[in-house]
């Protein structure tokens, strides 16, 4: 006989995180109807150091157009949500994902890359970068 089979709690709790994460990604909320303006794209232009997934690289679209996040071979396009807030579609996700990247001194966090949860159900900080 292998391993005891996990219990119905464990499956509502998995059931539960995977949900909430989708629904993140999924961007259901909307936008702030008077968003507060973007800072400058100079100040958050710039290498985030992450130990799990290597270093980010914020710079301005080609052509100057905006924002973008290059991580490894991934590239994602910034759209400005709310203030130091920005949006972004996770590459290789379901059509209509949406995620978002937050820029906080100098500190990034890529939500998508951020739902590793501890055993105690808060976010393990992993798509935290810091420069």
């Amino acid at each position: 006989m292998g391993p005891p089979a996990p219990g119905l709690g464990e499956h509502l709790d998995q059931a539960a995180g995977t949900h909430h994460a989708a629904a993140r990604r999924a961007g259901r909320q909307d936008p702030a109807p008077f968003p507060a303006p973007a800072p400058a794209a100079g100040r958050l232009c710039g290498s985030y150091a992450n130990r799990f997934y290597g270093p980010a690289q914020v710079s301005l679209q080609t052509g100057g157009g905006g924002l973008q996040v290059s991580l490894g071979s991934q590239r994602m396009l910034l759209s400005h949500w709310d203030g130091e807030v920005f949006s972004f579609v996770p590459e290789g996700d379901s059509p209509g994902s949406l995620s978002k990247a937050t820029f906080d001194g100098n500190q990034l966090t890529l939500e998508y890359f951020d739902d590793v949860l501890t055993p105690a159900g808060v976010s393990a900080g992993i798509g935290r970068f810091s420069r």
